[in-house]
């Protein structure tokens, strides 16, 4: 069963740092060089600090990046920068926020502690492959630190919305945030402390099964952190911290949950020819064009790509220089067996798989490698925006994909499968700054009761 506990979170002090939107950050997996500066332009108290501090070439075993993450949060404890709750809480945040195509939504969810499980156990479910050298970073700092700085992503099963109900009903005035950061999404979260209300989630939580969203590489570093204590502290037992993560968890039936399409965009792809790369693709799809000038073009573009892809795996696709967009609608999806056999029908069936398999890889000949280097392939979240590079010669050509359901992420993590790289983008991203766990100050972690 999953077991989730309340816990004794570090937040910011609003006192000393003012607007919070200074000093939080997305993960640190999507933060780049340019933008890792500019965080540390922004305040002297940024998080990015803890989570990404910047490597010197002067760094020493002694004296280093992850030395310095692990100084400047004991130093920020102790100047009162961060503060720690008084008592254990559950942190319930809700999240507003905008399409690119401006629809408006919210999203519910909460910050907790999860005992950790080993994959196999099929409590907590991955869906996504992880980076040996991303994990060995990660654990390095998480030495240093002995916290967890940010938090996983999960989701769960709840068509009801039961969980979300009972903290509703039982959050404490007092809020620990309320702000919008500079993406103009807007944060709100605050505390269920009453032992009773933490009870009753705790039981409806138990029985469900847990669904990595985004934080792969963090939960498997949270695993080998435990085993690296464990070996060290033999005597110590399942109540330790260092047993437990920080973990956000939401809802995945309820329709604040947003997946962003990533859309591809190629260069220096040998032998492109756009009109035999059309004719090759008619043995597989139906294709269809919409002219690439025009005042609402684009707007048809998007809106047919949806539409058709509602019914069968739809793509669109725009080169340098062509008169048109084009749509391309997969005919059958038994076709994929023919040309990867060895994938489950799990993985065919789905629009990132027929992409970069059948697409990519089959019709175009682009090699493996192509899709791993950054200087060739680039993705984007906004299918306007990817057209533009296209058209203005930065990329070669562009292919827009629908986003992965939810649905399937459930029977691909259900099934114990892995997905291609970039498959998903659960959005918006889990802030760094919300609330912080610090596992080399928490005593034993106590097991709400549940009724």
């Amino acid at each position: 069963m999953a077991v989730i506990a309340p816990f004794r979170g570090i937040v910011y002090n609003p006192e000393v740092v003012g607007d919070l939107s200074k000093v939080v950050t997305p993960p640190y997996d999507v933060i780049s060089p340019v933008q890792q500066d500019e965080f540390y332009a922004r305040d002297p108290h940024n998080m990015i600090r803890l989570i990404l501090n910047k490597r010197r070439p002067d760094d020493t075993p002694e004296n280093n990046h992850n030395t310095r993450s692990a100084a400047h949060l004991r130093r920020w404890l102790e100047e009162g920068v961060f503060i720690t709750d008084q008592r254990e809480a559950l942190y319930y945040y809700e999240i507003d926020f905008q399409l690119p195509d401006g629809e408006l939504k919210t999203r519910e969810g909460f910050v907790c502690l999860l005992k950790l499980e080993d994959f196999d156990k099929g409590i907590v479910r991955p869906h996504e492959k992880t980076f040996a050298r991303t994990r060995s970073e990660r654990i390095e700092l998480m030495l240093h630190n002995h916290a967890n700085l940010s938090q996983v992503y999960a989701v769960y099963t709840d068509p009801e919305n039961l969980v979300a109900g009972e903290m509703n009903a039982a959050l404490d005035h007092d809020m620990v945030m309320d702000f919008e950061d500079v993406d103009r999404v807007y944060h709100r979260m605050w505390r269920v402390t009453d032992p009773e209300a933490i009870g009753r989630v705790a039981g409806l939580m138990a029985p469900k099964e847990i669904f990595i969203a985004d934080g792969h590489h963090r939960y498997e570093t949270s695993l080998a952190f435990r085993d690296i204590i464990r070996e060290k502290n033999p005597g110590l037992n399942e109540a330790a911290p260092f047993e437990y993560l920080m973990i956000y968890l939401s809802n995945m039936d309820h329709p604040g949950l947003t997946i962003l399409p990533t859309h591809r965009m190629l260069k220096s792809v040998d032998g492109r020819d756009p009109q035999s790369f059309i004719e090759k693709a008619r043995s597989y799809f139906e294709v269809g064009e919409i002219p690439a000038r025009g005042q609402h073009s684009r707007v048809n573009f998007a809106a047919q790509l949806k539409s058709l892809g509602a019914k069968a795996p739809t793509f669109g696709y725009y080169s340098t220089g062509m008169e048109s967009y084009h749509l391309l609608t997969l005919k059958n999806v038994a076709a994929m067996a023919g040309v990867r056999p060895d994938l489950p029908e799990t993985l065919l069936e789905m629009d990132v798989v027929v992409l970069d398999e059948l697409i990519l890889k089959h019709l175009m000949g682009v090699d493996s490698s192509v899709l791993g280097d950054e200087e060739r392939i680039w993705f984007s979240h906004d299918a306007s925006s990817a057209l533009t590079k296209v058209e203005s010669g930065e990329y070669e050509m562009v292919f827009l994909i629908n986003p992965t359901r939810i649905d399937q992420v459930r029977r691909v993590a259900e099934a114990s499968l892995i997905m291609p790289h970039k498959a998903t983008y659960f959005y918006p991203k889990v802030i760094n700054g919300s609330v912080l766990y610090d596992m080399g100050a928490a005593k034993e972690v106590a097991r709400p009761k549940i009724p």
